[in-house]
Protein backbone atom coordinates (compact mmCIF):
# COMPACT_ATOMS: atom_id res chain seq x y z
CA UNK A 1 0.00 0.00 0.00
CA UNK A 2 0.99 3.15 -0.91
CA UNK A 3 1.38 5.90 1.92
CA UNK A 4 1.27 9.92 1.53
CA UNK A 5 3.69 12.02 3.58
CA UNK A 6 1.71 13.73 6.19
CA UNK A 7 3.59 17.46 5.92
CA UNK A 8 1.63 18.02 2.31
CA UNK A 9 -0.85 20.87 3.39
CA UNK A 10 -4.82 19.86 1.46
CA UNK A 11 -6.07 22.19 -1.04
CA UNK A 12 -5.04 25.08 0.87
CA UNK A 13 -6.14 24.43 4.18
CA UNK A 14 -3.36 25.20 6.73
CA UNK A 15 -3.30 21.53 8.74
CA UNK A 16 -1.55 23.44 12.04
CA UNK A 17 -4.30 25.92 12.12
CA UNK A 18 -7.45 24.10 11.27
CA UNK A 19 -9.63 23.57 14.43
CA UNK A 20 -12.19 21.23 13.75
CA UNK A 21 -14.29 22.20 16.81
CA UNK A 22 -14.82 25.54 15.43
CA UNK A 23 -16.48 24.42 12.09
CA UNK A 24 -19.71 23.58 11.41
CA UNK A 25 -21.21 20.11 11.00
CA UNK A 26 -21.58 21.13 6.85
CA UNK A 27 -17.83 22.25 6.99
CA UNK A 28 -16.68 19.20 8.19
CA UNK A 29 -18.19 16.53 6.34
CA UNK A 30 -17.27 18.55 3.32
CA UNK A 31 -13.80 18.73 4.57
CA UNK A 32 -13.70 15.05 5.08
CA UNK A 33 -14.64 14.03 1.40
CA UNK A 34 -12.12 17.03 0.32
CA UNK A 35 -9.30 14.86 2.39
CA UNK A 36 -10.47 11.72 0.56
CA UNK A 37 -10.90 12.96 -2.88
CA UNK A 38 -7.26 14.58 -2.57
CA UNK A 39 -5.28 11.63 -1.48
CA UNK A 40 -6.74 9.39 -4.27
CA UNK A 41 -6.57 12.15 -6.95
CA UNK A 42 -3.46 13.96 -6.03
CA UNK A 43 -0.72 11.02 -5.05
CA UNK A 44 1.85 10.76 -7.61
CA UNK A 45 3.75 7.56 -7.25
CA UNK A 46 6.79 8.81 -8.89
CA UNK A 47 7.44 11.29 -6.62
CA UNK A 48 5.03 10.73 -3.26
CA UNK A 49 5.28 6.90 -2.33
CA UNK A 50 7.51 4.07 -1.57
CA UNK A 51 6.70 0.37 -2.12
CA UNK A 52 6.49 -1.44 0.86
CA UNK A 53 4.36 -4.33 -0.58
CA UNK A 54 3.43 -6.67 -3.69
CA UNK A 55 6.15 -4.73 -6.03
CA UNK A 56 6.75 -7.28 -8.20
CA UNK A 57 3.33 -7.80 -9.41
CA UNK A 58 2.24 -10.13 -6.84
CA UNK A 59 -0.96 -10.59 -5.37
CA UNK A 60 -2.87 -11.33 -2.21
CA UNK A 61 -3.89 -14.82 -2.05
CA UNK A 62 -7.40 -14.97 -1.22
CA UNK A 63 -9.01 -16.40 1.90
CA UNK A 64 -6.88 -13.57 3.27
CA UNK A 65 -3.32 -15.90 3.57
CA UNK A 66 0.26 -14.79 2.86
CA UNK A 67 1.64 -13.18 -0.38
CA UNK A 68 2.18 -15.88 -3.00
CA UNK A 69 5.23 -15.84 -5.47
CA UNK A 70 3.95 -15.57 -9.62
CA UNK A 71 5.05 -18.91 -11.97
CA UNK A 72 8.85 -18.76 -12.49
CA UNK A 73 9.39 -17.88 -16.62
CA UNK A 74 12.80 -19.83 -16.42
CA UNK A 75 14.00 -23.66 -16.01
CA UNK A 76 14.43 -24.70 -12.25
CA UNK A 77 17.42 -24.93 -11.09
CA UNK A 78 16.95 -28.88 -10.71
CA UNK A 79 16.53 -28.96 -14.63
CA UNK A 80 19.55 -26.41 -14.66
CA UNK A 81 21.82 -29.12 -12.68
CA UNK A 82 20.30 -31.83 -15.42
CA UNK A 83 21.11 -30.39 -18.33
CA UNK A 84 24.57 -29.58 -17.26
CA UNK A 85 24.84 -33.47 -16.14
CA UNK A 86 23.75 -34.62 -19.72
CA UNK A 87 26.23 -31.92 -21.77
CA UNK A 88 29.40 -33.10 -19.18
CA UNK A 89 28.41 -37.37 -19.67
CA UNK A 90 28.10 -36.52 -23.95
CA UNK A 91 31.19 -34.70 -23.55
CA UNK A 92 33.22 -37.67 -21.62
CA UNK A 93 31.45 -39.77 -24.64
CA UNK A 94 32.92 -38.04 -26.89
CA UNK A 95 36.43 -38.21 -25.64
CA UNK A 96 36.36 -42.11 -25.13
CA UNK A 97 35.40 -42.76 -28.52
CA UNK A 98 37.77 -40.19 -29.66
CA UNK A 99 40.56 -42.39 -27.44
CA UNK A 100 38.95 -45.81 -28.94
CA UNK A 101 39.64 -44.51 -32.50
CA UNK A 102 43.45 -43.92 -31.79
CA UNK A 103 43.89 -47.37 -30.09
CA UNK A 104 43.67 -46.25 -26.51
CA UNK A 105 41.72 -48.54 -25.14
CA UNK A 106 42.22 -47.83 -21.08
CA UNK A 107 41.26 -43.82 -21.64
CA UNK A 108 37.94 -44.98 -23.77
CA UNK A 109 37.26 -47.28 -21.07
CA UNK A 110 38.25 -44.27 -18.49
CA UNK A 111 35.98 -41.80 -20.63
CA UNK A 112 33.23 -43.88 -21.69
CA UNK A 113 33.09 -45.32 -17.41
CA UNK A 114 32.72 -41.19 -16.79
CA UNK A 115 30.13 -40.66 -19.82
CA UNK A 116 27.91 -43.76 -18.16
CA UNK A 117 27.63 -42.30 -14.70
CA UNK A 118 27.01 -38.96 -15.66
CA UNK A 119 24.57 -40.19 -17.86
CA UNK A 120 23.53 -43.93 -16.80
CA UNK A 121 19.73 -43.22 -18.44
CA UNK A 122 21.60 -43.18 -22.41
CA UNK A 123 21.09 -46.88 -23.73
CA UNK A 124 24.12 -46.10 -25.92
CA UNK A 125 26.75 -44.48 -23.40
CA UNK A 126 26.15 -47.94 -21.74
CA UNK A 127 26.50 -49.93 -24.76
CA UNK A 128 29.85 -48.02 -25.17
CA UNK A 129 31.32 -48.37 -22.24
CA UNK A 130 30.47 -52.21 -21.94
CA UNK A 131 32.06 -53.08 -25.61
CA UNK A 132 34.71 -50.55 -24.62
CA UNK A 133 35.90 -53.12 -21.80
CA UNK A 134 35.10 -55.87 -23.59
CA UNK A 135 37.21 -54.85 -26.42
CA UNK A 136 40.64 -54.14 -23.27
CA UNK A 137 40.06 -57.34 -22.03
CA UNK A 138 40.53 -59.36 -25.44
CA UNK A 139 43.56 -57.01 -26.24
CA UNK A 140 44.82 -58.47 -23.33
CA UNK A 141 44.10 -62.42 -23.33
CA UNK A 142 41.05 -62.17 -21.01
CA UNK A 143 38.50 -63.58 -23.36
CA UNK A 144 36.30 -65.17 -20.61
CA UNK A 145 35.77 -61.73 -19.45
CA UNK A 146 35.48 -60.13 -22.74
CA UNK A 147 32.73 -62.33 -23.70
CA UNK A 148 30.73 -61.80 -20.29
CA UNK A 149 31.18 -57.83 -21.37
CA UNK A 150 29.92 -58.01 -24.62
CA UNK A 151 26.90 -59.52 -23.89
CA UNK A 152 26.64 -56.73 -21.97
CA UNK A 153 27.11 -54.32 -24.58
CA UNK A 154 24.43 -56.24 -26.51
CA UNK A 155 21.76 -55.60 -23.93
CA UNK A 156 21.88 -51.72 -24.66
CA UNK A 157 22.99 -52.26 -28.42
CA UNK A 158 20.77 -55.97 -29.32
CA UNK A 159 21.02 -57.50 -32.68
CA UNK A 160 24.84 -55.20 -33.40
CA UNK A 161 26.80 -56.75 -35.89
CA UNK A 162 30.12 -55.57 -34.87
CA UNK A 163 29.97 -56.26 -31.17
CA UNK A 164 28.31 -59.77 -31.86
CA UNK A 165 31.32 -60.76 -34.11
CA UNK A 166 33.65 -59.63 -31.25
CA UNK A 167 31.62 -61.92 -29.10
CA UNK A 168 32.21 -64.64 -31.34
CA UNK A 169 35.69 -64.42 -31.27
CA UNK A 170 36.09 -64.40 -28.02
CA UNK A 171 33.86 -66.77 -27.20
CA UNK A 172 35.94 -69.17 -29.78
CA UNK A 173 38.94 -68.52 -27.85
CA UNK A 174 37.51 -69.74 -24.82
CA UNK A 175 36.42 -72.70 -26.31
CA UNK A 176 39.79 -73.08 -27.43
CA UNK A 177 41.11 -72.86 -23.98
CA UNK A 178 38.74 -75.38 -23.11
CA UNK A 179 39.66 -77.92 -25.68
CA UNK A 180 43.91 -77.90 -24.85
CA UNK A 181 42.69 -77.98 -21.04
CA UNK A 182 40.72 -81.38 -21.63
CA UNK A 183 43.77 -82.63 -24.17
CA UNK A 184 45.96 -81.92 -20.91
CA UNK A 185 44.05 -84.10 -19.22
CA UNK A 186 44.25 -86.72 -22.09
CA UNK A 187 40.68 -86.59 -22.89
CA UNK A 188 41.42 -85.95 -26.43
CA UNK A 189 37.76 -87.48 -27.78
CA UNK A 190 36.18 -84.94 -25.51
CA UNK A 191 38.60 -81.96 -26.90
CA UNK A 192 38.03 -82.42 -30.25
CA UNK A 193 34.16 -82.99 -30.02
CA UNK A 194 34.26 -79.25 -27.90
CA UNK A 195 36.29 -77.75 -30.58
CA UNK A 196 34.08 -79.21 -33.48
CA UNK A 197 31.12 -77.10 -31.90
CA UNK A 198 32.92 -73.88 -31.87
CA UNK A 199 33.72 -74.26 -35.63
CA UNK A 200 29.99 -72.93 -35.69
CA UNK A 201 30.85 -69.70 -34.75
CA UNK A 202 33.85 -69.49 -37.56
CA UNK A 203 31.42 -67.57 -40.47
CA UNK A 204 30.49 -64.84 -37.91
CA UNK A 205 34.24 -64.02 -36.45
CA UNK A 206 35.65 -60.91 -36.93
CA UNK A 207 38.93 -61.74 -37.61
CA UNK A 208 39.58 -63.23 -40.85
CA UNK A 209 42.29 -65.74 -39.67
CA UNK A 210 40.01 -66.50 -37.14
CA UNK A 211 38.06 -69.59 -38.86
CA UNK A 212 41.46 -70.90 -40.67
CA UNK A 213 43.22 -71.06 -37.80
CA UNK A 214 40.51 -72.83 -35.49
CA UNK A 215 40.13 -75.40 -38.57
CA UNK A 216 43.88 -75.97 -38.30
CA UNK A 217 43.75 -76.56 -34.43
CA UNK A 218 41.06 -79.39 -35.21
CA UNK A 219 43.99 -81.74 -37.05
CA UNK A 220 46.26 -80.69 -34.30
CA UNK A 221 43.27 -82.23 -32.15
CA UNK A 222 42.88 -85.05 -34.21
CA UNK A 223 45.95 -86.39 -33.98
CA UNK A 224 46.33 -86.31 -30.25
CA UNK A 225 42.91 -88.16 -30.15
CA UNK A 226 44.70 -91.09 -32.96
CA UNK A 227 47.66 -91.22 -30.48
CA UNK A 228 45.53 -91.22 -27.00
CA UNK A 229 44.12 -94.51 -29.16
CA UNK A 230 47.62 -95.91 -30.27
CA UNK A 231 47.19 -95.70 -33.74
CA UNK A 232 50.00 -94.51 -34.79
CA UNK A 233 50.29 -94.12 -38.65
CA UNK A 234 46.97 -92.43 -38.20
CA UNK A 235 48.42 -89.90 -35.66
CA UNK A 236 51.36 -89.23 -37.71
CA UNK A 237 49.61 -88.43 -40.75
CA UNK A 238 47.51 -86.60 -38.98
CA UNK A 239 50.60 -84.44 -37.09
CA UNK A 240 52.57 -84.15 -40.55
CA UNK A 241 49.43 -82.49 -42.59
CA UNK A 242 49.26 -80.06 -39.26
CA UNK A 243 52.75 -79.00 -40.00
CA UNK A 244 52.53 -79.28 -43.15
CA UNK A 245 49.84 -76.75 -43.36
CA UNK A 246 51.12 -74.75 -40.75
CA UNK A 247 54.57 -73.92 -42.95
CA UNK A 248 52.60 -73.02 -45.72
CA UNK A 249 51.18 -70.03 -44.01
CA UNK A 250 52.45 -66.59 -45.24
CA UNK A 251 53.38 -65.90 -41.81
CA UNK A 252 56.17 -68.44 -41.95
CA UNK A 253 57.93 -67.61 -45.42
CA UNK A 254 60.66 -66.29 -44.24
CA UNK A 255 62.06 -68.52 -41.35
CA UNK A 256 65.14 -67.90 -39.03
CA UNK A 257 67.43 -70.94 -37.85
CA UNK A 258 65.44 -71.87 -34.91
CA UNK A 259 62.24 -71.71 -36.60
CA UNK A 260 62.89 -73.86 -39.17
CA UNK A 261 64.50 -76.05 -36.43
CA UNK A 262 61.29 -75.86 -34.81
CA UNK A 263 59.09 -77.70 -37.55
CA UNK A 264 62.02 -79.70 -38.17
CA UNK A 265 61.74 -81.35 -34.72
CA UNK A 266 57.70 -81.63 -35.43
CA UNK A 267 57.94 -83.08 -38.54
CA UNK A 268 60.65 -86.08 -37.28
CA UNK A 269 58.45 -86.36 -34.34
CA UNK A 270 55.18 -87.41 -36.88
CA UNK A 271 57.53 -89.89 -38.43
CA UNK A 272 58.55 -91.28 -35.39
CA UNK A 273 55.22 -91.76 -34.45
CA UNK A 274 53.65 -93.06 -37.35
CA UNK A 275 56.21 -95.94 -37.05
CA UNK A 276 55.48 -96.44 -33.01
CA UNK A 277 59.05 -95.10 -31.60
CA UNK A 278 57.42 -93.09 -29.09
CA UNK A 279 61.03 -92.56 -27.41
CA UNK A 280 62.28 -91.10 -30.32
CA UNK A 281 59.19 -88.39 -31.03
CA UNK A 282 59.25 -87.85 -27.19
CA UNK A 283 62.77 -86.80 -27.75
CA UNK A 284 62.14 -84.37 -30.59
CA UNK A 285 58.89 -82.97 -28.82
CA UNK A 286 61.21 -81.96 -25.56
CA UNK A 287 63.53 -80.55 -28.09
CA UNK A 288 60.63 -78.02 -29.60
CA UNK A 289 59.41 -77.22 -25.85
CA UNK A 290 62.55 -76.01 -25.34
CA UNK A 291 62.62 -73.16 -28.16
CA UNK A 292 58.96 -72.41 -26.94
CA UNK A 293 59.83 -71.78 -23.63
CA UNK A 294 62.54 -69.71 -24.80
CA UNK A 295 60.72 -67.34 -26.99
CA UNK A 296 57.60 -67.46 -24.48
CA UNK A 297 60.15 -66.08 -22.08
CA UNK A 298 61.34 -63.91 -24.62
CA UNK A 299 57.75 -61.82 -25.21
CA UNK A 300 55.91 -62.37 -22.07
CA UNK A 301 53.79 -65.35 -22.38
CA UNK A 302 53.84 -69.06 -21.54
CA UNK A 303 51.52 -72.18 -22.29
CA UNK A 304 53.53 -73.38 -25.43
CA UNK A 305 52.06 -75.61 -27.71
CA UNK A 306 53.81 -78.25 -27.76
CA UNK A 307 52.87 -79.13 -24.01
CA UNK A 308 49.71 -80.12 -24.87
CA UNK A 309 51.59 -83.06 -27.34
CA UNK A 310 54.19 -83.30 -24.87
CA UNK A 311 51.91 -84.89 -22.18
CA UNK A 312 50.20 -86.76 -24.28
CA UNK A 313 53.72 -88.40 -25.69
CA UNK A 314 55.28 -88.95 -22.29
CA UNK A 315 52.03 -90.89 -21.18
CA UNK A 316 52.51 -93.11 -24.52
CA UNK A 317 55.91 -93.42 -23.77
CA UNK A 318 55.69 -94.68 -20.62
CA UNK A 319 52.47 -97.39 -21.70
CA UNK A 320 55.12 -98.73 -24.13
CA UNK A 321 58.39 -99.00 -21.85
CA UNK A 322 55.93 -100.85 -19.65
CA UNK A 323 54.33 -103.07 -22.32
CA UNK A 324 57.98 -104.26 -23.63
CA UNK A 325 59.21 -104.63 -19.76
CA UNK A 326 56.37 -106.86 -19.35
CA UNK A 327 57.11 -108.74 -22.87
CA UNK A 328 60.62 -109.15 -21.77
CA UNK A 329 59.42 -110.62 -18.34
CA UNK A 330 57.41 -112.91 -20.24
CA UNK A 331 59.75 -114.13 -22.86
CA UNK A 332 62.36 -114.68 -19.36
CA UNK A 333 59.53 -116.41 -17.55
CA UNK A 334 59.35 -118.95 -20.63
CA UNK A 335 62.67 -119.78 -20.94
CA UNK A 336 64.18 -122.09 -18.74
CA UNK A 337 67.37 -120.98 -19.68
CA UNK A 338 67.29 -117.38 -18.86
CA UNK A 339 65.65 -116.87 -15.29
CA UNK A 340 66.98 -113.55 -14.46
CA UNK A 341 66.81 -110.36 -17.23
CA UNK A 342 70.59 -109.79 -17.16
CA UNK A 343 71.96 -107.41 -19.67
CA UNK A 344 74.90 -110.51 -19.54
CA UNK A 345 74.55 -114.44 -19.46
CA UNK A 346 75.79 -115.80 -16.48
CA UNK A 347 76.39 -119.33 -15.16
CA UNK A 348 78.81 -122.09 -16.09
CA UNK A 349 76.35 -123.86 -18.75
CA UNK A 350 74.76 -120.62 -20.07
CA UNK A 351 76.18 -118.63 -23.01
CA UNK A 352 76.92 -115.17 -22.27
CA UNK A 353 76.97 -111.95 -24.11
CA UNK A 354 79.42 -109.46 -24.38
CA UNK A 355 78.46 -105.44 -25.29
CA UNK A 356 78.87 -103.87 -28.66
CA UNK A 357 81.40 -101.34 -28.69
CA UNK A 358 81.46 -98.17 -30.90
CA UNK A 359 84.86 -98.50 -31.84
CA UNK A 360 84.33 -102.10 -33.30
CA UNK A 361 84.95 -103.11 -36.91
CA UNK A 362 82.27 -104.12 -39.31
CA UNK A 363 83.03 -107.86 -38.91
CA UNK A 364 83.25 -107.68 -35.22
CA UNK A 365 79.72 -105.75 -34.55
CA UNK A 366 78.48 -108.55 -37.71
CA UNK A 367 80.41 -111.22 -34.70
CA UNK A 368 78.30 -109.89 -31.96
CA UNK A 369 75.33 -109.88 -33.42
CA UNK A 370 75.86 -113.73 -34.03
CA UNK A 371 76.86 -114.59 -30.72
CA UNK A 372 73.36 -112.92 -29.74
CA UNK A 373 71.50 -114.59 -32.13
CA UNK A 374 73.17 -118.14 -30.74
CA UNK A 375 72.13 -117.08 -27.06
CA UNK A 376 68.62 -116.32 -28.34
CA UNK A 377 69.19 -120.04 -30.12
CA UNK A 378 70.15 -120.99 -26.78
CA UNK A 379 67.23 -119.73 -24.70
CA UNK A 380 65.09 -121.82 -27.11
CA UNK A 381 66.83 -125.18 -26.39
CA UNK A 382 67.98 -125.43 -29.86
CA UNK A 383 71.87 -125.80 -29.36
CA UNK A 384 72.92 -126.50 -32.65
CA UNK A 385 71.78 -123.94 -34.15
CA UNK A 386 73.53 -122.07 -31.48
CA UNK A 387 76.40 -123.95 -32.41
CA UNK A 388 76.23 -122.69 -35.90
CA UNK A 389 75.96 -119.43 -34.37
CA UNK A 390 78.93 -118.98 -32.37
CA UNK A 391 80.93 -120.76 -34.76
CA UNK A 392 79.91 -117.84 -37.59
CA UNK A 393 80.82 -115.54 -35.16
CA UNK A 394 84.19 -116.62 -34.35
CA UNK A 395 84.96 -116.90 -38.19
CA UNK A 396 83.98 -113.26 -38.28
CA UNK A 397 86.05 -112.35 -35.16
CA UNK A 398 88.52 -115.06 -34.60
CA UNK A 399 90.87 -112.22 -32.39
CA UNK A 400 88.63 -109.35 -31.12
CA UNK A 401 88.57 -108.56 -27.12
CA UNK A 402 85.76 -111.11 -26.93
CA UNK A 403 86.36 -114.22 -29.23
CA UNK A 404 86.95 -115.64 -25.87
CA UNK A 405 83.49 -115.60 -25.03
CA UNK A 406 82.20 -116.98 -28.25
CA UNK A 407 85.02 -119.64 -27.46
CA UNK A 408 83.17 -120.15 -24.30
CA UNK A 409 79.62 -120.48 -25.96
CA UNK A 410 80.93 -123.08 -28.57
CA UNK A 411 81.92 -125.11 -25.92
CA UNK A 412 79.04 -124.90 -23.83
CA UNK A 413 76.47 -125.51 -26.89
CA UNK A 414 78.91 -128.99 -27.54
CA UNK A 415 78.33 -129.97 -23.77
CA UNK A 416 74.64 -129.16 -24.74
CA UNK A 417 74.90 -131.46 -27.63
CA UNK A 418 76.52 -134.54 -25.61
CA UNK A 419 74.34 -134.52 -22.98
CA UNK A 420 71.44 -134.84 -25.30
CA UNK A 421 73.12 -137.46 -27.05
CA UNK A 422 74.06 -139.37 -24.20
CA UNK A 423 70.05 -138.93 -22.68
CA UNK A 424 69.84 -140.84 -26.73
CA UNK A 425 68.38 -137.79 -27.90
CA UNK A 426 69.44 -136.43 -31.78
CA UNK A 427 69.77 -132.68 -31.32
CA UNK A 428 70.76 -132.29 -34.92
CA UNK A 429 69.71 -133.44 -38.14
CA UNK A 430 71.83 -135.08 -40.52
CA UNK A 431 72.86 -132.31 -42.98
CA UNK A 432 71.95 -132.16 -46.36
CA UNK A 433 74.43 -132.54 -48.87
CA UNK A 434 72.89 -131.46 -51.75
CA UNK A 435 71.73 -128.17 -50.28
CA UNK A 436 74.93 -127.19 -48.58
CA UNK A 437 77.91 -129.56 -50.21
CA UNK A 438 78.52 -130.72 -53.64
CA UNK A 439 77.18 -134.68 -54.62
CA UNK A 440 80.20 -137.33 -53.11
CA UNK A 441 80.80 -138.24 -56.26
CA UNK A 442 82.70 -134.60 -55.97
CA UNK A 443 84.03 -134.43 -53.20
CA UNK A 444 87.43 -135.22 -52.31
CA UNK A 445 88.91 -135.70 -48.91
CA UNK A 446 92.00 -135.28 -47.80
CA UNK A 447 92.14 -136.87 -44.51
CA UNK A 448 90.95 -140.32 -44.23
CA UNK A 449 87.08 -141.19 -44.16
CA UNK A 450 87.29 -142.72 -40.72
CA UNK A 451 88.08 -139.18 -39.58
CA UNK A 452 85.05 -137.12 -40.90
CA UNK A 453 82.35 -138.42 -38.87
CA UNK A 454 79.10 -136.95 -39.75
CA UNK A 455 77.03 -138.47 -36.67
CA UNK A 456 79.66 -135.96 -34.57
CA UNK A 457 79.25 -132.58 -36.56
CA UNK A 458 76.76 -130.08 -36.89
CA UNK A 459 74.88 -129.13 -40.31
CA UNK A 460 76.52 -127.50 -43.18
CA UNK A 461 77.32 -123.65 -42.26
CA UNK A 462 77.76 -121.38 -45.39
CA UNK A 463 80.21 -118.34 -45.05
CA UNK A 464 82.54 -116.56 -46.96
CA UNK A 465 81.56 -118.67 -49.82
CA UNK A 466 82.53 -121.75 -47.87
CA UNK A 467 80.88 -124.41 -45.79
CA UNK A 468 81.58 -125.81 -43.13
CA UNK A 469 80.70 -127.09 -39.74
CA UNK A 470 81.97 -128.39 -36.11
CA UNK A 471 82.67 -131.92 -35.28
CA UNK A 472 83.77 -133.77 -32.11
CA UNK A 473 86.40 -136.41 -31.98
CA UNK A 474 86.07 -139.12 -29.74
CA UNK A 475 87.82 -137.20 -26.53
CA UNK A 476 85.30 -135.09 -26.57
CA UNK A 477 87.36 -131.75 -28.42
CA UNK A 478 85.33 -130.12 -31.09
CA UNK A 479 87.13 -129.18 -34.38
CA UNK A 480 85.82 -127.81 -37.85
CA UNK A 481 85.57 -128.56 -41.29
CA UNK A 482 85.59 -126.59 -44.37
CA UNK A 483 84.29 -127.76 -47.97
CA UNK A 484 85.33 -124.82 -50.73
CA UNK A 485 82.92 -127.47 -52.85
CA UNK A 486 85.50 -129.74 -54.24
CA UNK A 487 86.96 -131.07 -51.18
CA UNK A 488 86.29 -131.41 -47.37
CA UNK A 489 89.64 -130.20 -44.89
CA UNK A 490 89.39 -130.12 -41.28
CA UNK A 491 90.99 -126.60 -40.18
CA UNK A 492 90.98 -124.97 -37.01
CA UNK A 493 88.62 -123.31 -35.16
CA UNK A 494 90.12 -120.31 -34.34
Amino acid sequence: MFTPFRNRPLLGISAARTCLGCLSAEAIVLMAFLLVSSSAQAFDPATDHKCVAYCDGGSAPSRGGGYAAPAPSGPSPAEIARRKRIAAGNAANDRGAAARKRGDLRAAVRYFEEAARLWPEDRKIQGNYWNAKGELAARDGNYAEAVSYYKSALRYYPGHKDITKRLNSAQMLVDGDRSDQLATKGKWDEALSYHEKTLALCEQSVDTWFCPTMKLRQQYLAAGQALSHQQWAKAGEALRAYVSEKMASPGNANLNKEEKDFFDFERSAADAIARGDMQQALKNYENMAQLEKKWAAEQGKDSPEADVMLLELRRQAALQAARQSQQKEQEQASNPNYPNPPPVYRGANTPRDYPDLANYTPSQHAAHNDNGLGNIWAQKGDWVQALLSYQKALTEDPDGPFSKTIKENLDIAMKHLNEERAKGTSAAAPPNPAATVPPATQVQVSKKPEEIADSNCTRWSAANGKSSRVCMDAEAHHYCEESDGKTVSRVSCQ
